[in-house]
């Protein structure tokens, strides 16, 4: 099996009352359960693939989604699931559905998008508007809530999205974070990396920083509390991979 092999399963449901579940029929290939989590930079890049799924909408005339906590704590759950078992049915032998009941979110509609091998959200999120039934999902005007996870698991990547539709107001709510938008001008691009690398030049020679509390969150690509050369290489990738048209 190549490193670079694409898998990805995508569902969608609605639901009324007590109406079936039917999800998209896959395969998919068993990996070893052998796990471990990583830290914050997966956090990171997590968000940026809501940031990204909002820049599709966006460009195709459709509001953005917001993104929510427990939503996104559910889709952890499902990327670590994912590395047991890449399927729509988790381990347990329920739908992916069950685990926004588990988690208390309420919705009347929703849907999964699930993948592995991507390296990058960048590559995550361009494998699924590359798939019809996926795009769907990432364009489909009933959703307004995301949720995100990425699982790490024996050298692969285990990427999931929940989207939900409901017409209450959940608490914990906010626009994703466009990680590497490090003036904070809703412009992820080379002046941002410019941006980084003038601020740690006067960080270098003693003066004080010019970045604001939000500006340096959005600038840490590696979530290390440090903002260097190494955060501007990555919002320069990040910038150059950033066309998923």
């Amino acid at each position: 099996m190549k490193k670079n092999l694409i898998a990805a399963l995508s569902a969608f449901m609605t639901v009324m009352c007590a109406a079936p579940i039917n999800t998209a029929a896959a395969s998919f290939s068993p990996v070893e359960t052998e796990h471990r989590l990583v830290g914050s930079v997966n956090e990171v890049n997590a968000e940026r693939v809501a940031a990204l799924v909002n820049k599709y909408r966006r460009d195709n005339g459709l509001s953005e989604l917001k993104l929510c906590s427990a939503l996104t704590r559910a889709a952890a759950a499902r990327a670590e699931e994912l590395a047991v078992s890449f399927s729509h049915t988790r381990p347990n032998g329920q739908s992916f559905s069950s685990i926004v009941v588990d988690y208390h979110i309420p919705w009347s509609k929703t849907a999964e998008n699930a993948a592995y091998g991507q390296t990058t959200p960048e590559s995550a999120v361009k494998s699924w508007i590359d798939s019809e039934s996926h795009r769907k999902n990432l364009l489909n005007p009933d959703y307004n809530y995301i949720g995100v996870g990425l699982f790490y698991s024996n050298g692969v990547c285990y990427w999931d999205q929940i989207y939900v539709q409901t017409k209450e107001e959940m608490a914990g709510t906010r626009a994703p974070r466009n990680y590497g938008d490090a003036n904070n001008n809703g412009v992820l691009d080379g002046v941002d990396a410019s941006f980084v690398l003038s601020d740690y030049a006067r960080v270098s020679v003693g003066k004080a920083s010019q970045m604001n509390e939000r500006q340096r969150e959005l600038a840490d690509m590696n979530s290390d509390g440090i903002i260097n050369g190494v955060d501007a290489s990555a919002i320069l990738t990040a910038y150059a991979k950033s066309s998923i048209s």
